[in-house]
């Protein structure tokens, strides 16, 4: 019903809303899209219609069933990917990349020094088949264990 671009299986954290929602019962969603880009406006507006066809899909609201065009993907956990230096950071997959599926080498991006240009880190996409779940869509300094990537591994099933 919410029509996202990836289905995580994600496992409880113990002492989170999340899991003591669930361990009561409740059917338990995390939405995570969006965030650091110019198209905020349309991820909620995305957000927004996505919560109320779920909540229509689960009784609570009285509105017409939406059927998704599309099947989301499905990725095993989720892989952080965090910066080991601090610089100047040039993305290759900007804001429209989110919830995209990549191939496995595709470059997402580079962190530079910011003097030298000399390339400190390059990130790319560690899966035969990469899901994009979170990036940083434009050029901007980063301090080293900043989080650079969040993807997921695309499950064939």
């Amino acid at each position: 019903a919410f029509n996202p671009p990836f289905l995580v299986d994600y496992t409880s954290r113990g002492g989170t809303l999340t899991e003591y929602c669930a361990s009561n019962g409740a059917r338990v969603v995390g939405i995570e899209m969006g965030g650091r880009c110019g198209d905020e406006e349309q991820w909620a507006h995305h957000l927004a219609s996505g919560l109320r066809r779920v909540l229509g899909d689960a009784g609570v609201l009285k509105i017409e069933p939406v059927h998704s065009s599309h099947e989301p993907s499905k990725v095993n956990g989720l892989t952080v990917i965090n910066s080991d230096k601090t610089g100047l950071f040039m993305p290759s997959i900007r804001e429209s990349g989110v919830g995209k599926v990549v191939p496995c080498g595709t470059l997402l991006g580079r962190l530079h020094d910011p003097s030298t240009f000399e390339v400190l880190e390059e990130y790319l996409a560690p899966f035969s088949v990469t899901g994009v779940l979170l990036l940083r869509p434009t050029l901007t300094w980063v301090e080293s264990g900043s989080m650079m990537y969040v993807l997921g591994e695309v499950k064939d099933d």
